[in-house]
């Protein structure tokens, strides 16, 4: 994946965590936290999992991967990583 491929896909993961997002935060970066400065609880997670599924045409997130994230930034190398791995994306 080219790095202009994978700042773009980046982005798109931002804008959907962003739009689903049960607080609102002035900022948001790589580090924030879904659940502290979010306000992601179980729920809203496995939406925002199923959104990532559908916006990138990815397969179920393994319960391996679901662990280990805990920030945007988490979440956007789960995704760039699933693409890589095959993943197609949706536009």
């Amino acid at each position: 994946m080219s790095v202009q491929a994978d700042d773009s896909v980046r982005e798109r993961v931002l804008r959907e965590i962003i739009s689903l997002a049960p607080r609102a935060c002035e900022h948001v970066d790589e580090r924030t936290d879904l659940e502290d400065d979010l306000g992601f609880e179980s729920l809203t997670l496995v939406e925002l999992a199923l959104a990532l599924e559908q916006a990138f045409d990815l397969p179920p997130l393994s319960e391996g991967d679901a662990l280990e994230i805990a920030t945007v930034g988490d979440v956007q190398q789960v995704v760039a990583r699933m693409l890589a791995a095959g993943g197609q994306s949706a536009g």
